[in-house]
């Protein structure tokens, strides 16, 4: 098995990372901590523990271990087993602990850097268990470490709440619409055909329901586009966009579903109207959805600058291949 020495409570949060990781690489890996993930719980014999049980000896070495009693004695049992075992005691240096003060017992010992990242001196150590031929178990997986982690801690440990800054393609809106309305349109019967045929256009988001046209533009900035085909708005109703959203409406009957598939559908045409006016180039996907692309030469060098969520400026190439 492999041995954790450590200085305890002080190198704990480590200590415990490291033979979590070990555990669910398969390897049979025994500290104070974790006891004997997958086999016995406990030895009360430690030394007999090292001298009989133990295939690597890993000492947590820290400015607290470097010193502590309880850890030396277990290093100087370590010592003694490992005299004419290859490689027996590797250091795992998790601090910026100074080489000339390295206890004497291990100053001669290369050390196993973890004190740059635990990532990269995970990485090393891994490499030097398999390089030595260290046995697996199979008592010892993921499974055994979840099963050992619900047994002995809640389901809120190791979660830290802390705010997140996170890049997404999701926009926001700089200011949210505050009112829809929902304008009736005169006849009912050259309306449905209109909408039917595909023939009305507008120079604003709608979107139709039976013989009602929902948008965002009052009726004036509808009456030349009905005009053109015999229609009129004769009676409009204004509407709160977060009510609308959060309840429907009553009359006509539109469920709350149907009502933000309304919303979302304008919303929507907006930004397509939007893309379209900058000069991006739309492209049909399965299902009707649309992205918008770039054409060469729409942006000097072909090139869009901005600033990243580091706040440092970057660049992203709209033309080629990725």
């Amino acid at each position: 098995m492999i041995f954790v020495s450590h200085a305890n409570p002080e190198d704990n949060l480590f200590t415990r990372w490291l033979a979590l990781r070990l555990a669910r690489e398969g390897y049979p890996v025994w500290s104070d901590l974790t006891k004997l993930l997958g086999g016995e719980d406990f030895w009360r014999d430690i030394e007999t523990a090292i001298r009989d049980r133990t295939a690597k000896f890993l000492f947590i070495l820290s400015k607290t271990s470097n010193q502590k009693q309880g850890a030396l004695m277990e290093l100087a049992v370590a010592r003694k087993v490992g005299k004419n075992i290859h490689d027996f005691i590797i250091p795992l240096r998790i601090d910026d602990l100074l080489h000339d003060d390295i206890n004497i017992e291990l100053q001669r010992l290369n050390c196993n850097d973890f004190s740059k990242g635990w990532t990269d001196g995970y990485g090393q150590l891994l490499k030097k268990l398999q390089e030595d031929g260290i046995a697996r178990d199979p008592r010892f997986s993921a499974d055994a470490v979840t099963k050992w982690w619900r047994d002995n801690y809640s389901v809120a440990e190791g979660v830290i709440a802390t705010p997140e800054r996170c890049a997404s393609n999701w926009f926001e809106f700089s200011q949210m619409p505050k009112t829809v309305w929902l304008h009736s349109i005169d006849p009912q019967g050259k309306f449905e055909k209109a909408i039917k045929d595909d023939v009305l256009k507008f120079p604003v988001p709608t979107r139709p329901h039976a013989n009602c046209l929902f948008s965002f533009a009052k009726a004036d900035e509808l009456t030349a586009a009905l005009g053109e085909h015999g229609l009129e708005v004769v009676n409009t109703t204004e509407l709160s966009v977060e009510a609308f959203r959060q309840n429907g409406l009553e009359h006509p009957k539109i469920e709350r579903r149907d009502a933000r598939y309304i919303l979302s559908a304008m919303f929507r045409d907006g930004f397509e109207r939007f893309a379209v006016s900058k000069g991006l180039l739309p492209y049909g996907l399965s299902g009707g959805v649309k992205f918008y692309w770039f054409k060469q030469g729409l942006v000097e060098n072909d090139k869009v600058f901005f600033l990243n969520p580091a706040a440092k400026r970057g660049w992203r190439a709209m033309v080629g291949y990725k």
